[in-house]
């Protein structure tokens, strides 16, 4: 017997959590509509959003970290461990910091919707790390 439910949600397509209003039919999303009664984003759902199962279940979508074994631009990977890419990351991040300063590092994110920039864990790593090097580009 098919299970079928209508969920009131936001989007997880980014960071801006737009209203979304999924349909789902087994445990897959069949139609994504924005949610008019949605605070800010009033019913507007970006194509990004709207193709949301299609991104989730795609099945050329990563669901590991790669490292690259080749020369840049060769296109050769291979599979790591999430411990070995959090660690060579850190490890990366130390040497930056250490060569150049914590103000060698950046981060600029942009988009819209309801927390529009202001994702605390981006700033809580960079007010830890030592960097003031924050660029939110607002759309609301």
């Amino acid at each position: 017997m098919e299970k079928s439910k209508t969920v009131y949600s936001t989007c997880l397509g980014c960071v801006g959590n737009c209203g979304a209003i999924y349909e789902v039919e087994n445990n897959k999303i069949v139609k994504v509509r924005g949610d008019k009664d949605h605070p800010l984003t009033k019913g507007y759902m970006c194509p990004k959003g709207m193709a949301a199962e299609e991104i989730r279940s795609a099945p050329e979508r990563l669901k590991h970290p790669l490292k690259r074994i080749g020369d840049k631009g060769e296109g050769k990977w291979a599979q790591i461990s999430w411990e070995e890419a959090t660690d060579e990351i850190a490890d990366r991040l130390a040497q930056v910091k250490k060569e150049y300063s914590a103000e060698a590092v950046a981060v600029a994110d942009g988009f819209s919707g309801v927390l529009s920039g202001l994702d605390p864990d981006v700033g809580k790593f960079l007010h830890l790390f030592g960097s003031p090097n924050r660029v939110v580009d607002l759309h609301i």
